[in-house]
């Protein structure tokens, strides 16, 4: 029996504003999933543990370099945005043009995502776990007063 992987990989802001839905399992289409619009976006991960909630460590991924997709990691790289990826399988007999009923979660990584470079032809992203990233945080915060209570202000 042949199984079919789809991955689907959202960002969302430190405030869970999620602003980019992605999946690279149905080419060039846009496709309705948990009552949400997901984007084809032909990228690809590594280094994920099977069996559910993968933990602390790090995640790499790899995306085409387009315009659109440079511009959504430049602004979720340096705003510390989360990327949740989860990935399923499904029977080869249940394939369509929308994501099945009968997909199983197979794994997940959650953390903040970063680009580490940028080729001709690709964009590598690492997602590294909240709690594994430097100064990393649960949830993660960003310095400024209301959080800190008093002026923010840099040393030299």
């Amino acid at each position: 029996m042949t199984t079919y992987t789809a991955s689907f990989l959202s960002l969302a802001s430190p405030g869970g504003i999620v602003f980019r839905r992605w999946q690279s399992r149905w080419d060039h289409t846009e496709v309705t999933w948990e009552e949400q619009p997901w984007q084809f976006v032909d990228f690809g991960w590594s280094s994920l543990g099977a069996g559910g909630l993968a933990g602390l460590g790090s995640l790499a991924m790899t995306f085409p370099c387009l315009p659109s997709l440079h511009r959504d990691l430049s602004e979720a790289s340096y705003g510390r945005h989360r990327a949740l990826l989860r990935v399923f399988h499904y029977p080869e007999e249940d394939d369509g043009p929308t994501p099945p009923e009968s997909m199983i979660l197979v794994g997940a990584f959650s953390g903040v995502i970063g680009i580490t470079s940028i080729t001709e032809n690709t964009i590598s992203a690492e997602v590294v776990h909240t709690l594994g990233a430097p100064g990393g945080m649960l949830p993660p915060r960003i310095a400024i007063t209301s959080v800190i209570g008093s002026p923010c202000s840099l040393e030299v």
